[in-house]
C-alpha cells in the first residue's frame, strides 16, 4: 500500500469504553396511549421531554465554550435517554450527579425513572449511537432492574470510591447513593445535591416541590396500575419516598399514601 493510499483511509471511529447512563421513563408509554381520552397528558409529556432537551442544550453550550468535561453526550427520544462520558478520573461521579438531576426532572413531571449506570464500549456523538455498551445497558435495564431506581453497578462504585479516596474525601459519595436490598442506586431524593441547593438559592424550594409532586402523582399511578408488577414498583417508590422524608426530618404530611384512610 502506498503512502497516498494510506492517506485516503479515514480514521476509525472512537469506539472505546465509556461511562453510560440509560434511563427509561416508567408510565410514559401508558400516558401516550391515553392521550386521545386525556389530552391534558400532553402537558406532562411535553414538559418532561422539553426539560431533557434543555439539559442537552446546556451540554452543547458548555461544549461550544470549551468547558464540557468528559465529552458528555446525550441522545434521547420518546421514553428513554442515554448519556455517556469518556472514561477518566471523575467521570463516574459526574454521571451519578447527572443521573440524579435527570431523575428529579422525571419525578417532578410525573414519571418514575428506571435505569442503570454502567461502563461499556460505545461510539456516541450527535449523529451516531451504537455499541456493545448500549446492548448490555438495555439488557440490564430490562431484565435486572425491577424497581424505579437508577442502579449503579459495582464497577462504577469501585471507581467512585477510588476517585474520592484519592482526593481525601473517602465517604464523599455516601449522601448520594442508597441500597434498599437490591443493589446500590442513585439517591435522587437526597437533599445534598448541588443542583437543589442552587435552586433554593434562586428562590425555588426544589425539595418541597419534588416531594409534593410525588405525593400527588404516586397514588394516581397506583390507582391506574393494571397489574401487580406495576403496583409493586409504585409501592417500592412510595416506601423510598417516605423513608427519605424521615431521613431529612421533613413533615409527615409530605408522606405518600397510596390508599385512602
Amino acid at each position: 500500500m502506498t503512502i497516498r493510499e494510506t492517506e485516503l483511509i479515514p480514521p476509525l471511529p472512537d469506539y472505546s469504553e465509556r461511562v453510560i447512563i440509560l434511563i427509561d421513563l416508567l408510565g410514559f408509554t401508558r400516558d401516550v396511549q391515553l392521550i386521545d381520552d386525556r389530552p391534558g397528558l400532553l402537558l406532562s409529556i411535553r414538559s418532561v421531554l422539553s426539560a431533557i432537551a434543555n439539559f442537552k442544550r446546556g451540554l452543547e453550550r458548555e461544549r461550544a465554550a470549551g468547558k464540557l468535561k468528559f465529552d458528555a453526550r446525550l441522545t434521547h427520544g420518546s421514553d428513554s435517554l442515554l448519556l455517556s462520558y469518556r472514561l477518566e478520573h471523575g467521570a463516574c461521579s459526574r454521571a451519578i450527579a447527572h443521573a440524579a438531576y435527570l431523575g428529579n426532572v422525571c419525578v417532578r413531571r410525573g414519571y418514575l425513572p428506571r435505569g442503570v449506570i454502567t461502563i461499556g464500549k460505545l461510539d456516541h456523538d450527535d449523529a451516531v449511537l451504537y455499541g456493545l455498551g448500549l446492548i448490555d445497558a438495555l439488557k440490564i435495564e430490562k431484565t435486572s432492574i425491577i424497581e424505579p431506581r437508577i442502579a449503579v453497578l459495582p464497577r462504577i462504585m469501585d471507581l467512585v470510591r477510588k476517585d474520592t479516596a484519592s482526593s481525601g474525601e473517602i465517604a464523599a459519595w455516601e449522601p448520594f447513593i442508597r441500597n434498599r436490598g437490591s443493589g446500590e442506586f442513585v439517591h435522587i431524593l437526597g437533599s445534598e445535591w448541588p443542583f437543589l441547593k442552587k435552586m433554593a438559592a434562586e428562590g425555588d424550594d426544589g425539595v418541597k416541590d419534588m416531594f409534593r409532586e410525588l405525593k400527588d402523582m404516586l397514588p394516581i399511578r397506583y390507582s391506574n396500575a393494571t397489574d401487580d408488577k406495576q403496583r409493586l414498583k409504585i409501592e417500592w417508590m412510595a416506601d423510598y419516598v417516605n423513608d427519605s422524608i424521615i431521613e431529612h426530618n421533613l413533615p409527615d404530611e409530605w408522606k405518600v399514601k397510596l390508599h385512602a384512610d
